[in-house]
């Protein structure tokens, strides 16, 4: 508006001093309509760009705090917003201050975990939907901090995301995880029946080289084909939708299988659905979670999607009883959820699986 003053900063760092609103949820209002101004695609000759942005606010406590010291409170809250993996809003507080500090310390920790073998992969059963037995695992990193304990991947993965490092844990996740999966094949009753689902980040998907790394996995590994599952997001597919349908198809020749995960919380194009190669759509759990009142409508129009395109069917989130009958006339093919047992050790599956010979 008239009062509101917009500058360029430098770069691609932008300041708006926002005379005109002075409510905290009007402020809040305001940045989450810029940050769908930005979001709107841009096209450049035949192609759609899509950015995001990460915003800080602050605001004045008093009223003869300094301009410098007010811009100063905005960009740590903007730094704060970059290190939690950016494309958010964060709200400058005095903690943010003490909390940027330790996130510094976290990314230096982060760095030297693979090396002092701070960092485990745990397995999460995939369930038949049909008689129920356990046809997979889904690969989940944990890191056990000397100092801090167990620290969770949503405080850890952004600010590997920021750093540049979820590259590098990304590869030990799936090495991990594809060497696991040949030793169970080999050993394990029914163990020539699983398969490992593997969460890539959209870095690691948008990586030429990662067609070299997943060819020198398998051949490594000996695993057969198709039972290596790469997971990527559904906001991939509309991020850099040509290149990401072309990297899918060059992984399935190598021998790879694919999956789009957190489906149903993104908005994809039909039109790239509807050309990727056979593979897997995970039902986000958040779907299942929702309370809308179309919740079942959304539910039955993603297995329905699902069915036409021919992809298999995964819905997460299956955690109690209750969520096994929402689901149940979904036609699912595969099921995951704390219903059927949490994240496990390579030895706790193992029980597992002796325990599931045992009981046919």
């Amino acid at each position: 508006k008239p009062l509101d003053t917009l500058s360029r900063l430098e770069g691609d760092r932008f300041g708006i001093v926002l005379v005109s609103e002075q409510a905290s949820d009007r402020l809040a209002a305001f940045a989450d309509t810029v940050k769908r101004a930005v979001r709107a695609p841009i096209v450049v000759g035949e192609k759609e760009v899509f950015l995001t942005d990460s915003i800080g606010i602050a605001v004045p406590d008093t009223d003869d705090k300094e301009a410098r010291t007010l811009i100063q409170d905005a960009e740590i809250a903007l730094a704060f917003a970059k290190k939690l993996g950016g494309d958010r809003i964060e709200t400058f507080r005095p903690a943010l201050r003490i909390m940027s500090a330790d996130l510094t310390s976290l990314e230096q920790d982060l760095r030297g975990a693979i090396d002092k073998g701070e960092l485990t992969v745990l397995y999460q059963p995939v369930i038949r939907a049909g008689d129920r037995s356990v046809a997979g695992f889904e690969a989940l990193l944990r890191w056990n901090h000397p100092r801090k304990g167990s620290i969770p991947p949503a405080e850890f993965m952004p600010i590997a995301v920021r750093s540049g490092l979820v590259v590098q844990l990304g590869m030990f996740v799936l090495d991990r995880a594809a060497r696991q999966l040949a030793d169970w094949r080999d050993h394990l009753p029914f163990g020539d029946t699983l398969t490992m689902s593997v969460n890539l980040s959209n870095r690691q998907i948008l990586r030429h080289e990662l067609l070299n790394d997943v060819k020198a996995i398998l051949s490594r590994t000996g695993l057969p084909r198709d039972v290596l599952h790469l997971e990527f997001s559904e906001g991939l597919l509309m991020e850099s939708p040509e290149f990401s349908l072309q990297m899918l198809m060059k992984l399935k020749e190598l021998g790879a299988g694919f999956a789009v995960d957190e489906f149903g919380m993104g908005f994809s194009s039909l039109s790239y659905l509807q050309r990727l190669p056979p593979g897997t759509l995970k039902v986000d759990q958040n779907v299942l979670r929702s309370s809308g009142r179309h919740r079942q409508a959304l539910l039955r129009t993603i297995a329905s999607l699902a069915h036409d395109l021919e992809l298999e069917l995964v819905v997460e989130g299956v955690d109690r009883a209750i969520d096994l009958d929402e689901v149940a006339n979904l036609g699912a093919d595969y099921l995951e959820g704390y219903l059927f047992g949490s994240p496990m050790s390579a030895d706790e599956v193992r029980k597992l699986m002796e325990k599931a010979k045992k009981a046919v």
